[in-house]
C-alpha cells in the first residue's frame, strides 16, 4: 500500500554525496562524477549533517546552507522530515532563510518555496533528543521542480547524552482531579479536532492556520449519569453538519477538494468516573468526501499506547500530549471549567473513496489517531 507523500517520487539511481554544508543546488548534478541517467534530467543528491552531542530536552539548531547559482529561479515544491525516519520526533524542520529573511515551516512542512537567482538560502533545523545516550537519525527530503526536477536528501544524525537538569521528570500521567458529578442531558461543543494517519505526511486539524476557511465548532448532545458512572454520546448524523474544513497546505490541499463531513454510525456508551474521566469504547466514526473512511475508536481521557508505525512527530505537531517515555498519548478529564480532551487510536477500514482518491486508498488498514478538545455546557438555570 502506498502512503500519500508530500515529496514526489523523482529519484534517479544517481546519488551525489557531499561532505560540506554548502551545495550549489542547481549545479549539483555536475559537481561530482555522478551524472543523471541517459534520457533523464533530474536532480538527486545526498548531504550528511551531524549535530553535536546534546542533552535530552535541550535544543540545538543548525543551518543547512545552499546557494542558487543557476541564473534562474529555483522552485522547491516541498521540504519535510521524511515520514517514518524519525518516529520519536528528535529533529524538526523549523523554516527556510532566503537572503536573510525567514519563512517558518507549518507543522514541520515547507511548501512552494521560490529562491531568486544568485540568492543564498538555508533550511533551519533543530535537534532535541528525547531519549538518553542514543544516536538518532532522520532524513529530510527537499523536492525541486525548477529549474530541474529532483530531490536532495539530507541525512541527519545526532547523539544524546543524559537528561538536562531542566528536563521534566515523572511518568507524564494526566493530572488528577476533575468534575465527576454531571448528570442529565447536556451538550458538548467540539472546539477542535485533529487527525493523524500513518499514511499521511501531515496532520489534518481544525487549527486556523491549517484550514482554507475557519472551522465552525459543532455542538452535539451528550448524557452524563454521575450516580451510575456512565456517559452516552448519541449518534452524530449528517444533519449536525460536523464539517472539517479543507486543508490549506499541500499535498492534502490538492488531494481533498472540499469539506469533510464527520458522522457516527451508532450511539456510543461508556464510563464516567468521579474524577471526570471518560471512556467511550467502539465509537463508529465515518469521514466522507475524499476519505470515505470508517474507523471504530475508543475515545478516552486516559492513556493510549502508540503503535510503532504511527509517527510521533506527527502526533506532536497535531497537538497530542505524549508521556515522558514517548510510548503513549493522553487526554484530560473534565475540569472544573467543563473542558476535556478525548483521544483515541484506531485502524482505518472500509475506505471506498474510489480510484481518484489516493487518500482513502492509502489509509486502508493503517493506524490513525484522533484528538477532540471539547467544552461541556450545562442546561440554563442549573
Amino acid at each position: 500500500m502506498k502512503a500519500v507523500s508530500m515529496i514526489p517520487n523523482k529519484l534517479t539511481s544517481c546519488v551525489i554525496r557531499l561532505t560540506g554544508f554548502f551545495l550549489a543546488a542547481s549545479l549539483a548534478w555536475t559537481m561530482a562524477s555522478c551524472q543523471a541517467q541517459p534520457g533523464e534530467d533530474q536532480l538527486h543528491g545526498m548531504i550528511n549533517v551531524a549535530f553535536n552531542s546534546t542533552a535530552v530536552c535541550q535544543a540545538q539548531q543548525k543551518l543547512i546552507s545552499f546557494r542558487n547559482v543557476s541564473g534562474e529561479e529555483i522552485v522547491i515544491e516541498g521540504a519535510a522530515i521524511s515520514v517514518g525516519t524519525d518516529p520519536e520526533g528528535n529533529f524538526n524542520l523549523q523554516g527556510v532563510r532566503i537572503n536573510g529573511e525567514d519563512t517558518p515551516a507549518t507543522t514541520g512542512f515547507l511548501n512552494d518555496i521560490h529562491v531568486p537567482a544568485a540568492a543564498s538560502y538555508a533550511f533551519i533545523l533543530s535537534y532535541t533528543p528525547r531519549s538518553e545516550n542514543t544516536t538518532h537519525t532522520a532524513v529530510m527530503d527537499i523536492a525541486y521542480t525548477a529549474p530541474k526536477d529532483g530531490i536532495i536528501q539530507v541525512s541527519l544524525t545526532g547523539t544524546s547524552t543524559s537528561r538536562a537538569p531542566s528536563c521534566p521528570t515523572g511518568g507524564g500521567e494526566t493530572p488528577g482531579g476533575g468534575k465527576g458529578d454531571l448528570a442529565g442531558a447536556l451538550t458538548i461543543t467540539i472546539d477542535r479536532i485533529a487527525l493523524v494517519s500513518s499514511a499521511l505526511s501531515q496532520p489534518i486539524s481544525t487549527d486556523e492556520e491549517n484550514t482554507v476557511t475557519p472551522y465552525e465548532p459543532v455542538t452535539v448532545p451528550i448524557t452524563f449519569d454521575g450516580a451510575a458512572n456512565s456517559v452516552t454520546l448519541p449518534t452524530i448524523g449528517e444533519d449536525v453538519q460536523f464539517l472539517l474544513p479543507r486543508t490549506k497546505t499541500n499535498p492534502l490541499f490538492n488531494l481533498i477538494k472540499g469539506e469533510t463531513l464527520v458522522t457516527t454510525d451508532a450511539d456510543g456508551s461508556g464510563s464516567y468516573s468521579d474524577e471526570g474521566e471518560i471512556e467511550i469504547p467502539n465509537v463508529p466514526i465515518h469521514l466522507n468526501e475524499c476519505f470515505d473512511t470508517h474507523f471504530t475508536v475508543t475515545l478516552t481521557t486516559g492513556n493510549v499506547t502508540i503503535p510503532n508505525n504511527l509517527p510521533k512527530n506527527l502526533l506532536r505537531t497535531a497537538g497530542f500530549d505524549l508521556t515522558d517515555d514517548q510510548t503513549q498519548i493522553f487526554g484530560s478529564p473534565i475540569s472544573d471549567e467543563l473542558q476535556t480532551t478525548l483521544i483515541g487510536i484506531s485502524t482505518f477500514t472500509g475506505t471506498t473513496g474510489g480510484s481518484a482518491c489516493t487518500v482513502a486508498q492509502s489509509m486502508e488498514a493503517t493506524a490513525g489517531a484522533v484528538i477532540i478538545k471539547a467544552t461541556i455546557h450545562l442546561p440554563e438555570g442549573s
